[in-house]
């Protein structure tokens, strides 16, 4: 491999990495930034439900300690468990549907 095309691959790929860093810790801080929060519905909760939610989820700790267990948990592919299905982890989820997603890929790409 020629070592100017080396250099080139790795300036690319550490764009790519600062890129993707960049977008994960914006969408992080925007998603703080906005008004309400993810425990808010058309059913009023007691301060103390409010408080035991936010503590299981961690939104209880400071923001620093959330960024950067938010950015720990996003390498390990840890999303948590998903709250609309009950007993299955986001990772199953998102996994779940990934063969046929590669299958249609595959063959567009053809």
């Amino acid at each position: 491999m020629d070592s100017k095309f080396a250099g080139y691959l790795i300036k690319r790929i550490l764009l790519a990495l600062g890129t993707i860093l960049f977008v994960i810790t914006v969408t992080f801080f925007l998603m703080h930034i906005i008004p309400g929060g993810p425990f808010l519905s058309e059913k009023a909760v007691t301060k103390e439900v409010q408080e035991a939610l936010e503590r299981k989820y961690g939104l209880d700790k400071p923001l620093h300690v959330q960024y950067f267990t938010y950015l720990k948990d996003l390498l390990r592919f840890d999303f948590g468990w998903s709250l609309k299905q009950r007993g299955k982890t986001v990772k199953e989820l998102i996994f779940s549907g990934f063969v046929d997603t590669a299958k249609v890929g595959g063959l567009a790409a053809i």
